[in-house]
């Protein structure tokens, strides 16, 4: 009869301690397997949150240098009759002068002008002065100008044509004894300006010059009213 009790109480423990054996197993699976996840939840939150840092840089690179059509200069617009916006391109136009108001010249690579006395007629609304250049001779090496300056001193005048260089066509800056004067060509090229008879001072002597360097001493002439 003690030998069954103990039995009995031995088997009840074994029982009792595989339970506990067994529990301890499923609760260490079970923590396994949510340390196996916490990798993957990490990598998860990674994944996202590259995705989200592309998706905000993606506007700017498409934004790089591209310039909207606000950026662009534009013609000005007027509306037709239908009410409709059109580009205008506006084309100024020269007046026409009476010949006796045109002054042409012409100036070669042997340093001189075609004319030595300029006429110019007071009651011309402008007169227009066309230079040609009829030698061969590019521009920095044997361009030619043609500059109608006050007869006073023009040997300064010259000196400050040099200061002023190529770039400013040899013609000085700033000086009022300058009534008008052309660019600096080269060979085979022309150029034109117009200008007023009124800028002429009444009893003042007026001579047109080329002031490219050493170019003055052969290249001159006198300017005469009408």
């Amino acid at each position: 009869m003690k030998i069954s009790i103990l039995l009995q109480a031995v088997l009840v423990a074994f029982i009792i301690t595989g339970c506990r054996c067994s529990g301890n197993g499923d609760l260490g699976s079970s923590k396994n397997k949510e340390v196996g996840k916490a990798p993957e939840v990490e990598r998860t939150l990674q994944d996202q949150s590259t995705v989200k840092q592309g998706e905000e840089k993606a506007p700017a690179e498409s934004q790089a240098t591209t310039g909207s059509e606000e950026d662009k200069p534009s013609l000005p617009m007027e509306r037709d009759g239908s009410g409709k916006s059109k580009k205008v391109v506006k084309v100024v136009k020269k007046v026409d002068l009476p010949e006796y108001c045109k002054i042409n010249v012409q100036a070669d690579d042997g340093q001189k002008f075609s004319l030595s006395v300029m006429k110019i007629v007071r009651t011309c609304p402008k007169i227009r002065l066309t230079l040609r250049h009829t030698g061969e001779k590019p521009r920095e090496v044997g361009g030619h100008n043609l500059v109608i300056v006050e007869n006073s001193r023009i040997e300064d005048l010259l000196e400050k044509a040099i200061v002023a260089g190529s770039i400013n066509h040899y013609i000085p800056r700033n000086d009022g004894r300058v009534v008008a004067a052309t660019n600096l060509i080269g060979g085979k090229k022309s150029t034109q300006v117009e200008f007023s008879p009124k800028h002429f001072v009444s009893g003042v002597d007026y001579i047109f010059i080329d002031t490219f360097p050493d170019h003055a001493a052969t290249m001159r002439g006198k300017v005469v009213f009408e």
